[in-house]
This record gives C-alpha cells, sequence and structure tokens, in this order.
C-alpha cells in the first residue's frame, strides 16, 4: 500500500453524515508535513562541493598549470591521436595528445623538467615540466612485450631535463620488424 495523497481526500466523507472533518484533518496534515519538510531542508541542508569537483575535474591537489609549448619529442609524420589503434590512447583516457610516426629511434625532451616515470621496459617515459605539465612519452604500442630489447635509456627517474635533451634511443627497425605498432603517442595532463 501507499501512502495517501491528495485523491484520497474525497474518500474521507463520512458517507452517514457527509461530514468533511476528516478532510480538513488530512489536509492540515498535508501542509503541515510540507511546512515542516521545508523548515527542516533549509535548517540541516549542507552544501556537498565534493561532487561539483570531481564532475568538473577540480580537486586540492591540482596544480595551477599556465600554457606551456611542449615541443615534439620525436622525428617523423604527426597524426591525430584517434588514429592509435588503441583505445586508451585514441579515446583520450590518459589525455589529450598526438601521434607520431617515426622516422628516427630517438626520443628527446619535448619541456624542461623531471623525469617523474621512466617504465623498466624504457617504452614509456613521465615528465612532469617545470609549469606542472605532466606528459607521457609511450614509444610503440604493445611494445612492453619487448621487455626492454631494443630500449637504450639515457636518463633515468629524478633527472632533471631541458628541451631537446636525448631522453631515449631505441632501434625503430627491429621494432618494425617485430611487428610492434609504429605510432608513438605523446598525451597531456
Amino acid at each position: 500500500m501507499g501512502g495517501m495523497g491528495f485523491f484520497e481526500l474525497p474518500g474521507m466523507i463520512d458517507p452517514k453524515t457527509h461530514s468533511m472533518n476528516n478532510v480538513y484533518i488530512a489536509l492540515i496534515g498535508i501542509v503541515l508535513s510540507f511546512v515542516l519538510g521545508f523548515i527542516a531542508t533549509m535548517i540541516f541542508w549542507k552544501e556537498d562541493s565534493s561532487k561539483d569537483k570531481v564532475a568538473t575535474g577540480q580537486n586540492d591537489e591540482e596544480k595551477n598549470v599556465s600554457q606551456e609549448l611542449i615541443q615534439i619529442p620525436l622525428e617523423g609524420k604527426v597524426l591525430p591521436l584517434s588514429e592509435v589503434k588503441d583505445e586508451v590512447f585514441s579515446k583520450g583516457y590518459i589525455g589529450k595528445g598526438i601521434a607520431i610516426e617515426p622516422t628516427k629511434g630517438e626520443v628527446i625532451s619535448p619541456v624542461n623538467g623531471t623525469i617523474t616515470t621512466f617504465f623498466p621496459t624504457g617504452h614509456a617515459i613521465g615528465i612532469t615540466s617545470d609549469s606542472g605539465v605532466e606528459i607521457l612519452i609511450h614509444v610503440g604500442m604493445d611494445t612492453v612485450n619487448l621487455e626492454g630489447k631494443h630500449f637504450k635509456p639515457l636518463v633515468k627517474k629524478g633527472d632533471k631535463v631541458t628541451v631537446g635533451q636525448k631522453l631515449l634511443n631505441f632501434d625503430l627497425e627491429e621494432i618494425k620488424k617485430r611487428r610492434v605498432f609504429s605510432y608513438h603517442t605523446c598525451c597531456c595532463n
């Protein structure tokens, strides 16, 4: 059974005496429940701003990042990230960025900053620029399966780097022979 509503009010009229007393009492109860509910809401309401922050991507840890010029970290043909056959990159789940079909097996630093991550397999580098921009340079698709073969890191986690500094050498021809995707991605957050 559900609660009483306005359509139940005519059913409260006394059929013998046609008295409306029960209807009046019910109307007073309905009005009181609305008024008391409104007052309780006004007294106890607290704005939950954490939901708004999550929805807009804002949080206390978010850094104030200014616009920064990011150099291309590899020589080659620049393509939209949407052309990469890995949805994690092509759909932008990791961040906005570009794909590059390389012509040279060398990765250079696109910004002045610090190496925050260097995967043991050498296929991915995380850099945080001096102004707080986080950049992921991912060399190839499925290159993690090469287990570090054909990659020669030139820096390590924690190193300070400058624009144009060599970070990594890789054997482009060997990677192509193994039919690993040759697209390389650069994503920013």
